[in-house]
């Protein structure tokens, strides 16, 4: 490598490392705050010892992504004006790195699995959309599938480091299609909770005969998982355009994919604490309405879908406490 190219390679390092440190920070302190919140509420039920259980484990991974790039960071700086390790020793010490890189990916399962997960709470129980969320589910499957696939293929590779060359068209198109399953799979479940959240608001106007209150809590929440949910779907459309532009040293990706896997880990606690704090705020989901025979809609079974995306729900905590 010349010196001008390594020069550009420790840019990209270095401006890769420092964004994905920002977000990590981020990351910290969003995940404190979740822990005292948890914490606080207790971890009395199955669901919460689940949930909190998925969170850690995220961040756990999310920290080991961070520290490894660091540690590899650190190395090259080091390596290049003093050279302590043999080249075979820094070979194998980049395919491990690669190896957590290719780990750290089972967040995109685990942020998409949050993802699908709250659109089934939603939409599941209506027969209308529980064809549509087989989509996403499959495509949530092919996503992990991917995913699986690029950590065998980086284990045979750290193994086998002569297989690194026969292997790379591989693994470089199952990193590929664990972008495009991904961002799929965040789309669609997104766009059926904006179907429903639409159909229900044409519902509303339609066919009700009563004076609702503007902006209920239901609204609110729907409204809030869509725009977290549609930040996701930009910031998966982004790395996946990013790892698509060449640069000199490597692609773009090089730079946002760091970012974007601190992101998944940040995004299923935002989506979360935002239903948590709108659930707090007290009233029902929906204000009780009458259709035109003067039948009470069952909003008690709308409210339960949407207290089963909270975490911490004060109704559990009473229940509980």
């Amino acid at each position: 490598m010349s010196s001008e190219s390594a020069e550009l390679a420790s840019i990209v390092d270095t401006v890769a490392l420092v964004l994905q440190t920002l977000f990590y920070g981020i990351y910290i302190l969003i995940m404190a705050f979740f822990t005292y919140k948890t914490l606080k509420a207790g971890l009395k039920s199955t669901t919460r010892r689940l949930i909190f259980s998925m969170i850690l484990f995220m961040f756990t991974l999310s920290t080991a992504s961070w520290a490894s790039d660091l540690a590899s960071f650190i190395q090259k700086i080091v390596d290049r004006f003093v050279r302590i390790l043999p080249s075979d020793e820094r070979a194998k010490l980049f395919h491990y790195n690669t190896l957590i890189s290719a780990i750290i990916l089972i967040n995109y399962v685990l942020a998409d699995g949050v993802v699908v997960w709250r659109a089934w709470v939603l939409c599941g129980q209506d027969s209308a959309y529980r064809w549509l969320l087989w989509i996403p589910i499959s495509l949530l499957t092919c996503t992990t599938l991917s995913v699986l696939t690029t950590i065998v293929i980086r284990i045979v590779i750290c193994i086998h480091t002569s297989a690194d060359t026969d292997l790379e068209t591989d693994i470089n198109y199952s990193q590929t299609m664990t972008l495009v399953f991904s961002l799929l799979t965040n789309i669609l479940a997104t766009s059926i909770i904006g179907l429903k959240a639409w159909k229900h608001g044409q519902w509303i106007r339609k066919e009700l005969k009563f004076a609702r209150t503007k902006n209920s809590r239901g609204e609110k929440i729907m409204v809030l998982l869509i725009e977290s949910g549609l930040f996701y779907c930009i910031s998966g459309a982004a790395v996946l355009i990013c790892s698509l532009i060449r640069m000199p040293h490597g692609t773009l990706g090089d730079i946002y994919t760091p970012v974007n896997v601190q992101i998944a880990g940040i995004y299923p606690i935002v989506v979360l604490l935002l239903v948590n704090h709108q659930n707090a705020s007290g009233g029902s989901v929906f204000e009780t309405s009458k259709t035109r025979q003067g039948e009470v809609i069952g909003n008690r079974e709308l409210r339960s879908r949407f207290e089963s995306l909270q975490f911490a729900s004060q109704s559990e905590e009473t229940t509980e406490a």
